[in-house]
């Protein structure tokens, strides 16, 4: 009887465990996490300067995440009166965006789930830099540097489902494993369903 709820606790972790290595909210959930927490400082300043002004926003658009960001501003400030790279003799500030970094890092973590399934680490890494001026005299009034990272790890066999096809810098380079974690996890489960069948058959015979 031993030996039999053994046999299936074995077989539980084989096949049940990897639902538990689903659960990983993606890249792009982990992005627009940190940007929406990125945007508090300038949220303080905007709500000093009053929500009832106007601001220039300037942003380059050369790139996919400059795109995306200025898209992300344009939702968390819906309720201030924005011009998006346009000038206006009516404007009373100037924000202007630079070095957008969006990207994920990924690496090697030396170990693995209950069912040998290797695991990839990921730091997810948002940074930006910010001016605000004021357009009637040039004055800089606020500048800050933001920098968020964010750490997980997923299963590197599922990084379609971690990645977003639809945006370049959600994705990222799996690091090369080494030849012996190359070969080992794989050995692993092949060894505990050899043994699970072996131990099966060997049941039912008696």
């Amino acid at each position: 009887m031993k030996i039999k709820c053994l046999l299936i606790f074995i077989l539980f972790l084989y096949s049940g465990g990897n639902c538990i290595c689903q659960e990983n909210p993606g890249n792009l959930y982990l992005i627009d996490k940190l940007i929406e927490e990125s945007f508090l400082s300038l949220e303080n300043k905007m709500t000093s300067l009053g929500n009832d002004r106007f601001y220039e926003i300037e942003i380059n658009q050369d790139k996919q995440e400059e795109i995306y960001f200025l898209d992300k501003i344009k939702q968390r400030f819906n309720g201030y009166k924005l011009f998006l790279n346009e000038k206006f003799d009516t404007s009373d500030y100037r924000i202007t965006f630079n070095n957008i970094i969006i990207k994920p890092l990924y690496s090697n973590i030396k170990g693995s789930d209950l069912t040998g399934n290797k695991l990839t680490g990921i730091e997810i890494q948002v940074s930006y830099e910010y001016v605000i001026v004021r357009k009637e005299n040039k004055e800089r009034l606020y500048s800050d540097r933001i920098s968020k990272k964010i750490k997980d790890s997923f299963d590197s066999e599922r990084i379609n489902q971690v990645e977003d096809s639809r945006y370049n810098f959600t994705k990222g380079n799996l690091p090369e494993e080494e030849g012996l974690e190359k070969y080992l996890f794989p050995s692993i489960i092949v060894a505990v369903s050899a043994a699970a069948i072996i131990m099966f058959f060997s049941i039912r015979s008696n």
